[in-house]
């Protein structure tokens, strides 16, 4: 008794197995840029509103 197994069915499948890792994969990678972004801009206003409020001290060891 001889068993074929016939390898178009099973190639395909591979292949679609492997393009949804990859789009999986570039999404996570564009969830972390976008997190990432997100963060440096939250950073940048944080530090510039503290710049722009201050407290008084800073200029206070120049005078």
């Amino acid at each position: 008794m001889q068993v074929t197994i016939n390898l178009t069915p099973v190639l395909v499948t591979f292949i679609i197995c492997v393009f949804l890792y990859a789009m999986c994969k570039m999404a996570r990678k564009d969830e972390k840029k976008q997190k990432r972004q997100e963060i440096e801009v939250s950073d940048f206003v944080n530090r510039r509103s503290m710049h722009v409020v201050g407290n008084g001290q800073e200029g206070a060891g120049k005078q």
